[in-house]
């Protein structure tokens, strides 16, 4: 139990620092950051089960996905 408070205070203190060091680029690429390691995670899980999933072109364009947004809002607005 204690290691799980401590990983929680640590996630959240290094999300605060990010954000107030970096402002929302270091927001966004840390929101890109967790979700390509939550896909990681799931194609390891398919790859378990026997399936052979796209796992590096899934992980680019899931980065992609959540990066495009914030970077190009100017552009197409």
């Amino acid at each position: 139990m204690l290691q799980r408070i401590l990983s929680t205070i640590l996630l959240w203190v290094v999300a605060i620092a990010t954000i107030h060091y970096l402002g929302a680029p270091g927001g966004v690429w840390l929101i890109t950051l967790l979700a390509c390691a939550t896909q990681f995670e799931f194609y390891r899980m398919l790859k378990r089960t026997g399936l052979d999933p796209f796992d590096r072109l899934g992980l680019m364009v899931g980065a992609i996905i959540v990066l495009a947004p914030f970077y190009l809002e100017d552009h197409f607005l």
